[in-house]
């Protein structure tokens, strides 16, 4: 069995492959793969292709699979014939890897200068635009209206940095904001548990690439902690809202503003979840 991890461009190699050979392909799809099928024509056409000759496809991601299903054909009886060969599997997270651990916090809070007294929201993800960070610095002015003692790190690196810190400066927040940039993943479970909240403010951007269920958000709950994250269906399987966190539409930064409010405010309310999110 071969197993094609993106459907573009492994997935039509191994799907040619299979034509010559019968060995068994199954793909997998992470999301930008079906982003570059739905936009360019040649490509649908290859998808379209590796799908008819795959045994089976798997994602982390209900959206993801039915964009696939869309891209094959309109048809909604095709469409649930096509399904019968696709599986929702989310990625995995050791629990023994990632947990509940102060080891490193006072460490790590000293190299980021930030306040004994103030609690910590992190962001971990590429900063690229469906990862929707720039709706957290929309929603911090209103956050810190309510919270003052409040900082914000983001772990990652991406093409919008320079953006983001920008947007952090225009909008009078940058000094709320540690932005660490890449984190080698050994260390990345430190950072986890530096936090108090976790945010992802996942969205559908403006060219239709979709960030709908990422493993960042489990490995914070294995860590512990309270969820913010946008009300996408791969979130929905393991944010239960008000147990662990709370879903909120996307872009919509005064939502955001307001779950974070309620979790940040309340001690009980961030034990309480991350003791469901764990």
């Amino acid at each position: 069995v071969v197993n094609a991890h993106w459907i573009l461009p492994n997935g039509f190699m191994a799907s040619v492959a299979k034509l010559f050979t019968g060995v068994k392909v199954v793909s997998t799809l992470p999301g930008s793969d079906v982003y570059m099928a739905q936009k360019n024509f040649f490509f649908g056409f290859l998808a379209k292709f590796a799908t008819f000759m795959y045994d089976w496809i798997t994602s982390n991601s209900p959206r993801l699979l039915d964009d696939l299903a869309e891209i094959n054909t309109k048809d909604g009886s095709r469409q649930k014939r096509l399904k019968k060969k696709f599986s929702l599997i989310i990625y995995g997270v050791d629990p023994k890897k990632f947990r509940p651990t102060t080891k490193m916090r006072e460490i790590i809070r000293k190299k980021l200068d930030v306040s004994d007294n103030d609690l910590i929201v992190l962001g971990v993800g590429r900063l690229v635009a469906k990862k929707g960070f720039r709706y957290l610095i929309e929603a911090v002015p209103k956050i810190l209206k309510k919270c003052s003692d409040v900082s914000f790190v983001i772990v990652g690196d991406g093409n919008q940095r320079g953006l983001l810190e920008n947007l952090a400066k225009e909008k009078g927040v940058y000094d709320n904001f540690r932005f660490v940039g890449f984190v080698d993943y050994q260390k990345l479970k430190n950072y986890y548990n530096l936090a108090d909240v976790f945010i992802l403010p996942s969205v559908r951007d403006e060219k239709g690439n979709l960030d709908d269920q990422s493993v960042s958000v489990v490995e914070a709950m294995a860590c512990g902690k309270p969820v913010v994250t946008t009300d996408f269906p791969g979130y929905r399987i393991v944010v239960k809202e008000k147990e662990n966190g709370f879903l909120v539409k996307e872009k919509k930064y005064d939502l955001i503003a307001d779950a974070l409010i309620k979790i940040i405010g309340s001690r009980s309310l961030r034990s309480n979840m991350g003791k469901a999110s764990r």
